[in-house]
């Protein structure tokens, strides 16, 4: 066995909270949204685009499930972002 890696890590390392991978696709789709909104984007291949990402993102909050706990704390958003209108000026 390696060792030496505990000699240096005494307590070993340090966890990181990293999310799903859904969450980071998400976010990632969220940000690209946003940047798309910048003037210099403003081409029908971008728009278009956009608006499917959009789509996409709306479906995905309006597909979460109410009933659960941590849905439920976060209901004012999800009733916000199932609306596709809600994407028209996003803002960081």
């Amino acid at each position: 066995m390696n060792f030496a890696f505990f000699d240096e890590e005494q307590n070993g390392m340090e966890a990181t909270s990293t999310g799903s991978l859904a969450e980071y696709s998400f976010k990632l789709k969220a940000r690209m949204i946003n940047a798309l909104q910048d003037a210099q984007f403003d081409t029908e291949e971008c728009s278009l685009f956009r608006v499917k990402l959009v789509e996409e993102l709306s479906a995905q909050v309006v597909a979460l499930n109410k009933e659960k706990f941590d849905v439920r704390a976060e209901l004012r958003y999800v009733d916000q972002y199932s609306q596709v209108a809600a994407y028209q000026a996003l803002s960081r």
